[in-house]
């Protein structure tokens, strides 16, 4: 008779394997401190960018039918899934307010540094995210 092991198997193992992967990817997802942001300054490059907060969590393009914007590119820091599945599904809406936001022209030089707008995030009325202060 063997003695019982300590190691994950079947369905269970699976599903712990699982979970310890993405508690582990969602923690390469946090932002940069908040004071990396302040020395982003108008002219940097992207390599100096990445240099100096990491790779960004996602990459938005400039979509190809508007071109009177002065942006080309612009990448944020601090994606959830869900800001990760609205990026995909609408592409030329504006970032979501509790993104960090580094614009791009398109010669690759930073246009504008853009911080979290909890406010605005926090005004937002959606079954997802109720208000913060109940209505009296």
């Amino acid at each position: 008779m063997r003695p019982p092991s300590n190691r994950p198997t079947g369905t269970y193992g699976f599903a712990r394997i699982t979970l310890m992967g993405l508690i582990l990817g969602l923690v390469g997802c946090r932002a940069p401190a908040p004071n990396s942001f302040a020395s982003v300054s108008p002219g940097m490059s992207k390599d100096e960018v990445v240099a100096l907060l990491g790779r960004p969590s996602s990459r938005m393009q400039h979509p190809e039918d508007e071109t009177r914007s002065a942006w080309q590119e612009r990448w944020h820091w601090g994606d959830t899934l869900g800001t990760l599945a609205t990026n995909a599904a609408m592409p030329d809406q504006p970032p979501p307010p509790r993104l960090w936001t580094v614009w791009f022209d398109s010669k690759g030089k930073v246009l504008r540094v853009e911080a979290p707008d909890m406010a605005r995030e926090a005004g937002r009325d959606t079954p997802w995210l109720p208000p913060t202060i109940p209505p009296r």
